[in-house]
């Protein structure tokens, strides 16, 4: 029987070598592989958390630290704005919580929206403002708040709290993740309006 000699992954035996360019052939491949992995690790962490939907401030400010050290496993190449006000990308789902890529154009926002539950927010690529409104006597929305979140940085909100992601990078899309405890299990945000607000399933 003859001998195979092994193959050395990055070389022109690899399989995933090309012969064009002399480099490992599907870069993409590997970041998804890479982006994937880290996926299952933040999934994993989040589960140790127990039942997010009546989490202690302790839990969710460790939900936003798990979004910090995901963050740079998630690639925003192959993210568009799919929409005339944004792109959104489901990038994991279970029965009481969602994550997503939030996409975002220079001046590009969502509505004020409010959430069936509370959830944290940090920025991928570009730069993300984040705007926090509170219901004035007559029903209107009153601006209180407003801040930029830079690639690394997040926020947490409450179910209570109205807010309005704006794409504010005039260079590159923004991308950011937006992770969504729902207060009832179903997988996905309960669709509710209230006051004219878009509530629901933005992040």
């Amino acid at each position: 029987m003859q001998a195979i000699a092994p193959v050395l992954l990055g070389t022109p035996g690899d399989p995933s070598f090309s012969r064009h360019s002399g480099a490992p052939r599907s870069r993409a491949w590997r970041s998804a592989t890479r982006q994937r992995s880290a996926i299952e690790t933040f999934s994993g962490n989040v589960a140790r958390l127990g039942d997010l939907r009546h989490a202690r401030s302790a839990d969710r400010a460790a939900v936003l630290d798990l979004l910090q050290a995901l963050s740079p496993a998630i690639d925003p190449s192959p993210m568009s704005v799919v929409s005339a006000s944004y792109g959104r990308v489901v990038l994991a789902a279970r029965d009481d919580w969602t994550l997503a890529a939030i996409v975002l154009a220079n001046g590009q926002q969502t509505h004020p929206h409010d959430h069936d539950g509370w959830g944290a927010v940090v920025t991928v690529q570009g730069l993300e403002r984040d705007r926090r409104y509170r219901l004035d006597r007559q029903g209107g929305l009153e601006l209180i708040a407003e801040r930029d979140y830079p690639p690394g940085s997040g926020y947490i909100f409450g179910p209570a709290d109205i807010h309005q992601p704006i794409g504010a990078d005039p260079h590159r899309l923004t991308v950011a993740l937006h992770f969504l405890v729902h207060r009832a299990v179903s997988g996905q945000a309960k669709p509710e309006t209230s006051h004219g607000l878009d509530r629901g399933q933005t992040s």
